[in-house]
Order: structure tokens, then sequence, then C-alpha cells
């Protein structure tokens, strides 16, 4: 059927013109679009439809050839352009959120989750400006003391490096490989060090951040009387020294040795109260194959016979369910002190010394902690052991799950610049001056004071 456009009266397709008007019959693709915008009923909407599509739902005209890509319905345009801004929306926000949440987490690779060179480059950058160059635990190590403690590090490295023959150094170059089984250079293994030190160290003051433990008044003082020792043994040569082995100012010093006090402040802290650093579940602190543990130990001599001498250590490791292990050890212990303090055990350690002892280290290497083992027979008597966590594992826990945040536009730029060779030499020759400084010194005092009566008289 086609539509005349003159009466508009509906004329059968076969005929070439209108019988009521005589109208020729249009071009077909005339044809076409009188049969598109011809009215139609949406049956969703319950509504006329003088177009291919329903304005209001946007459904297509049943009766048209849909076919084309160019006819595209109004509605669904909206609604896919929605759909798209949604989405494009859902992916920036879910980008901003595994940047900030995730990658800007260093990923620790190493062994005993130690952070590598590469993982640090490889990370995105966490932090903006060039004032800090890590966030560990949220606290901030400036860039300023990681440097400082870069030059220490290279230091020791060099002077490692050369052991006694300090002409190893000539031709010694940052930028060449470690040859340590890893890809390397000199320069990334210190900072790869340094990294995993400034982990260890700044963990450790996280821990203490609780309780606000702080370098004591003795521990600051302590400082300025070094920086004053220093001063007063090198002279005029001190900041020359200072800056040869990396620090940029006796400010920058100053910062590295507090740091350093503020970290033993929290360690002497934990050997002073141990408890409330040491979680009481302890499951925390299980590793697989650890490579050390401590254990509290009770012993049972062979006073009678070696069954009668296992039943007692059964029984007393029934007791051990609900007792204190260091109370049945100040009742049971056999041996000629009792030894409450937890001792270390280290993987291979005992047994190369005393063969004879390797089942009593693999029963204790397999201790989780605050396990209680079976009897372990020895050639003298039973033992019986417990695995307690230390302050030790509280470290060790701590350097693992330490959250590590890089700047790392800024680590990629640090250069290595100092020479182990430089300072030695120039440390010798300001010694040397300082010593004859205080013999010339000690000449002149004493060529003021008359000695005359203490010269016998022959």
């Amino acid at each position: 059927m086609w539509k005349c456009k003159k009466c508009e009266a509906e004329v059968d397709s076969n005929a070439a013109s209108c019988p009521v008007c005589g109208e020729a019959q249009p071009e077909e693709n005339e044809v076409e679009n009188t049969e598109l915008n011809s009215v139609w009923f949406c049956e969703d909407c319950k509504l006329e439809c003088d177009d291919t599509y329903c304005p209001n739902c946007g459904k297509t005209n049943p009766d048209s050839d849909n076919d084309s890509d160019e006819a595209t319905p109004k509605k669904s345009s909206k609604i896919y352009g929605f759909v798209i801004a949604v989405s494009v929306i859902v992916a920036i926000t879910i980008g901003i959120f595994t940047y900030f949440i995730f990658n800007r987490y260093v990923e620790k690779t190493g062994n005993d989750n130690s952070v590598t060179y590469n993982d640090v480059i490889s990370s995105m950058d966490g932090i903006t400006g060039d004032e800090v160059i890590f966030k560990i635990n949220g606290l901030e190590v400036t860039t300023s003391l990681f440097n400082s403690m870069c030059a220490e590090s290279a230091l020791v490295y060099q002077q490692e490096y050369c052991g006694n023959d300090i002409s190893k150094l000539d031709n010694f170059k940052w930028t060449d490989k470690a040859n340590n089984g890893t890809k390397n250079t000199h320069q990334e293994q210190v900072l790869e060090n340094v990294t995993n030190n400034c982990v260890k160290i700044f963990s450790a003051i996280s821990l203490g951040e609780e309780f606000d433990i702080q370098p004591s008044q003795l521990a600051l003082e302590e400082i300025e009387d070094r920086i004053a020792s220093e001063e007063k043994t090198y002279g005029d040569d001190f900041e020359k020294l200072l800056k040869l082995s990396g620090f940029e100012s006796v400010d920058q010093y100053r910062e590295y040795l507090t740091v350093n006090a503020r970290y033993d402040a929290v360690l002497a802290d934990m050997d002073v109260n141990p408890d409330r650093y040491i979680d009481k579940d302890g499951s925390i602190y299980d590793t697989k194959n650890p490579d050390r543990v401590y254990v509290l130990s009770l012993f049972l001599y062979y006073d009678e016979s070696e069954e009668e001498t296992k039943k007692r250590a059964e029984d007393i490791i029934k007791e051990a369910q609900t007792e204190d292990f260091k109370a049945l050890i100040r009742k049971y212990d056999e041996t000629d002190y009792t030894e409450t303090k937890p001792g270390m055990m280290e993987h291979g350690l005992l047994s190369s010394q005393l063969p004879e002892m390797t089942d009593f280290e693999n029963a204790a290497m397999a201790l989780k902690i605050n396990e209680v083992s079976e009897p372990i027979a020895t050639p003298t008597g039973y033992f019986v052991l417990k695995r307690v966590a230390v302050i030790d594992d509280v470290l060790k826990h701590a350097e693992k799950e330490a959250k590590l945040i890089a700047n790392t536009s800024v680590f990629k730029d640090i250069k290595i610049t100092v020479d182990y060779k430089k300072v030695y030499e120039e440390s010798l020759k300001s010694n040397d001056l300082a010593l004859e400084d205080e013999y010339d010194l000690g000449m002149e005092n004493l060529a003021d004071e008359d000695i005359s009566e203490e010269i016998p008289e022959n």
C-alpha cells in the first residue's frame, strides 16, 4: 500500500496511479518515507505516533523497516549518552580510588617482605613536592634525612667493598653493577638498603606513637655534646668533613642523630614495657619457616625410668593448658638455675654444634606462638617447650606490615656522590692536626708551670 499525497487515499502498491484523483505513484524512496511517517498506535504508551519511533518511550514502529543505521530514537540517544557519561565517571572514580588506596603503597617483593629498588621506582607517586621522600605508616621521612642516611650507608658500603685495601676505590663507580646476585648498581643497592632501614626505624617509631615515646632530655643533650665535641676536635674542618660525609649542614646532621635517638627511645621503652607492645594472642607473629624463634623451656632429668619421666612431662603439658608456663618452670624445672626468660633458637645453630640436639631444635622451630610442645627426648632428659612472642617478633611484624608511600620521582633523581677514600684521608689529616694542636697546647701549659722544684739537684 501507498498513500496518495494529493487526496491521502490508500492505494494498492501495484497501482501506478491513484484511482481517486489520478496522482502518480511516488518514487520508491518517497514511498518508504511516507510509510515510515504514517500514523501508528504504540501499545506500550497507548498513544498514536506519526514517526518511526514513539516520542514517549522510543519504541519502534512495528510496520517499519529499521535496518537503517541513520534512524536513531531521540530518547534512546539521551539514555545512551547518560549511560556513557556515568560509565566515564565511574571509571575515573575507580582510577582515583585505586591510585590513592592501592597503587600509592609500595609493594614488597624482596626476601622477608623487604622492599627492592625496583619496587620503589615502579610504584606510582604518592607524594607531591620534594621535601618528603617517604611516608611510613603516616610518618614523614624528609628527603634531607634520607640523603643523610644514604651518605652514611654509602660510606659503610665502600668501606666494606675495599676492606683494608683503600686503593680498590680508585676505579670505583657508583653506576657500576654491584655483582651481588641482583641487577642493581652500587648506588641502587645503597638506596635499597636505606629504604629498608627507613622502614625498620619508622615502623618501630610508629609503634611508640601511641605512647608518645620521645628521646629523653639527656639523649638530646648528648647529641648537642657530640656535635660540640666534634666541632672542637676538627675545628674549621668540621663542616667540610660533614659535607664530604653527605651532610649539607649541622642541622641536617642533628636531624639524623635525633631520629636515631627517637628510635632508640622506642626500643628502650619496649625493653621496659614489652607487654604493651606484644599482642596477647600472638598469632599475628606466626610465620612459615621462621629463621628464629623464642621459647621458654622446662627440663626433667631421667631420675627414674625414661617412661616415668615422659609421663611427668605429659602431666606438666596438661597443666600448661590452664596454668602460667613460667610458674610451671619455677615449680618443676630440674636444671641448676630456673630461667623464665625466653631463649632464642636459630635454625641450624644448635644442631650444627650438637647434632644430638637436632630433634630439640626442629621441635622448637616448628612451634607456633603460645604453643606447647610434646615431650622432647634428649640424652639426659625430657624438654617441654613453649614458644612465646617477644619484642623481636613485634619489630619484624611491624616491618612486614608497614605501609610505605614513595615520592618516586624524587627517589629516581637521587645521586650518591660520597667518596669514602676522600673522607678517610681528610679525617686522618684533620685528626693529625687536632693531635698536634693538643700536643702544642699541652707543652705551652707545661712551660707556664714552675717545675724547678721537681728536678732534684745532683
